[in-house]
């Protein structure tokens, strides 16, 4: 079966900004939330410490969003800046249910079936989602370098790092 590349960046893309969109949504309707039910306010709290501690939950959906774009623009750092999102949002949702598994380093059984199904699901998802923007049909598009596969390793690894660390 022959690939349409060009409808499969667009599924591909259609898929990852939609879940970047919604990643967004809820991760401003929840901190606007925490602000209201601790009665804080914007000039009670401090930027410094929302960036350091919540970056992630908007860097990343921003990052993918801007990569998707590109992608689409047939852009060789959208391909890549795609790839990679799709591989850390998979890794994203692993991380966080391993650190939900393991508290203290103690396993922790009130993880129900349905929670690691689920999670089992969308870690797969964005996975196949990376591995197909794998495909020959976009390698023989986009070329990619020694440079590109270290650096895409790169990247992968360090914003898994700072998910494990500040998620």
């Amino acid at each position: 079966m022959k690939i349409n590349r060009k409808i499969a960046e667009k599924i591909i893309g259609f898929m990852l900004i939609a879940w970047s969109c919604v990643t967004l949504y809820i991760t401003t309707i929840s901190f606007k939330y925490i602000l209201e039910s601790l009665n804080l306010s914007w000039e009670e709290i401090s930027i410094f410490n929302v960036i350091k501690n919540y970056h992630l939950l908007y860097i990343i959906p921003i990052l993918t969003i801007t990569s998707v774009v590109l992608l689409i623009l047939n852009k060789r750092i959208g391909w890549i800046g795609s790839t990679v999102m799709s591989f850390v949002y998979g890794l994203w949702v692993l991380i966080v249910l391993l650190r939900n598994l393991f508290v203290d380093g103690v396993y922790e059984t009130e993880v129900s079936n349905s929670d690691l199904i689920i999670t089992s699901l969308i870690t797969t998802f964005f996975l196949i989602l990376g591995v197909a923007l794998l495909h020959k049909v976009f390698r023989e598009k986009y070329q990619p370098i020694k440079n590109t596969w270290l650096a895409m390793t790169l990247i992968i690894i360090v914003l898994s790092v700072d998910i494990f660390f500040n998620i």
